[in-house]
């Protein structure tokens, strides 16, 4: 299963967006190799109730609970 990488979310005073408009936090997520093919055969972008909860709801609860690893929020 992914992860995010809590350790490594950046400090975002020092970031910039693309843009270079908005500065921001980068939260490294980590998916194996091995999971890609599943995670990419079950979504399709062209579909309004693509991803699944069952896909998006982990991958949302881990990037937020890195950024909550990371000193942001009070959870």
């Amino acid at each position: 299963m992914a992860y995010a990488d809590s350790p490594q979310v950046t400090d975002p005073d020092s970031n910039v967006s693309h843009d270079g408009s908005t500065i921001v936090a980068v939260v490294p997520v980590c998916i194996p190799v091995g999971d890609i093919p599943a995670l990419l055969a079950a979504y399709d972008p062209n579909n309004t109730n693509h991803p699944l909860a069952s896909t998006a709801k982990p991958l949302a609860e881990l990037i937020l609970d890195a950024l909550i690893a990371a000193g942001y929020g009070d959870s």
